[in-house]
């Protein structure tokens, strides 16, 4: 899940796991006056960096084009402030992989201590700039054209981008940051061999499964997609 923003090697994975540096967010969605909804949706916390999930919602489709989310990451600025700690923005963008007709996900990154989150106010502002103008010249002066009217007409119309400051905030509980751990094993038949799956681990990141048994040698015919929870809800791996 989020954990890749990090590079976190495999030590560091279980150090998030163990210390449970993720939190759920259950702050108020703002509504703006064109009907997009931003809702802050979870925190993910190394120590040294936090990454934010944004939810945004359009009452319609055609709102989540490739191009308006690409302009919107780039006239978008993140700020988060963390009690009395502003925190420097690292990276930013729309998930590729979740965007759905009226759905779309960004992921805000901010490095800066934040070892000792739990009852803190947060606050994470977002903005277009203020001089689009002057914006638009700085961009083609570095990459060249923006392929002229098309782009600026798509920038200036675009839905996803803030021309007024929208600003969430909510107060860190880090005791929503649990993890589950349901233990094996957990059997299966596939072409009369059979299957163990050692243990799971739940978390508001993500979903774990430990080695399996009888699974290495069958890599070349078996591959996970995803899980299914018993209310019916089907949840996609995004990687093996």
């Amino acid at each position: 899940g989020l954990a890749g923003q990090f590079g976190a090697d495999e030590e560091a994975q279980n150090a998030l796991l163990e210390s449970g540096m993720t939190s759920l967010v259950y702050g108020e969605p703002v509504t703006l006056e064109n009907g997009l909804t931003l809702e802050v949706q979870q925190v993910l916390c190394d120590g040294q960096a936090t990454t934010v999930t944004v939810c945004y919602s359009a009452p319609e489709s055609g709102w989540f084009t490739w191009d308006n989310r690409i302009w919107a990451t780039n006239f978008t600025f993140a700020q988060l402030t963390i009690g009395d700690r502003d925190l420097a923005l690292s990276s930013g963008g729309f998930d590729r992989s979740s965007v759905t007709e009226t759905t779309a996900y960004c992921n805000w990154s901010f490095s800066g201590d934040c070892a000792d989150l739990d009852g803190e106010t947060v606050t994470l502002t977002l903005k277009a700039p203020t001089n689009l103008s002057e914006m638009l010249d700085n961009f083609e002066a570095n990459f060249g054209t923006i392929n002229g009217l098309e782009d600026e007409e798509i920038i200036q119309n675009n839905p996803l981008i803030l021309w007024e400051p929208v600003t969430l905030s909510w107060t860190l509980d880090m005791s929503t940051a649990i993890s589950k751990e349901l233990e094996g094993g957990f059997s299966g038949e596939y072409e009369g061999k059979t299957l163990t799956l050692e243990n799971v681990t739940l978390t508001p990141v993500s979903i774990r499964l430990t080695e399996t048994v009888g699974y290495r040698e069958m890599l070349d015919v078996l591959y996970p997609t995803g899980v299914v929870l018993t209310d019916g809800t089907e949840i996609r791996f995004n990687s093996g």
